[in-house]
C-alpha cells in the first residue's frame, strides 16, 4: 500500500478521535457528530466536542 495514503488515513482517524475525560478511553467519532457531545462507549460519561483550531 502507498505509505502516503496510509498516513492520510491514520491522520483522519486521529483527527476524529476523542479522549474521555473520566476514563481516558479513546474513541473515534463520525464526522457528522464532531460538533456535538457524545457518550463514552466504556464508562458512559459525556465527551465534550473538541474546540475548533484555526
Amino acid at each position: 500500500m502507498n505509505p502516503f495514503a496510509l498516513l492520510s488515513i491514520f491522520q483522519r482517524v486521529r483527527a476524529q478521535a476523542r479522549v474521555c475525560p473520566v476514563c481516558k478511553h479513546r474513541q473515534v467519532v463520525s464526522g457528522d457528530r464532531q460538533g456535538e457531545p457524545v457518550r463514552c462507549d466504556k464508562c458512559g460519561a459525556t465527551i465534550p466536542p473538541q474546540p475548533k483550531t484555526t
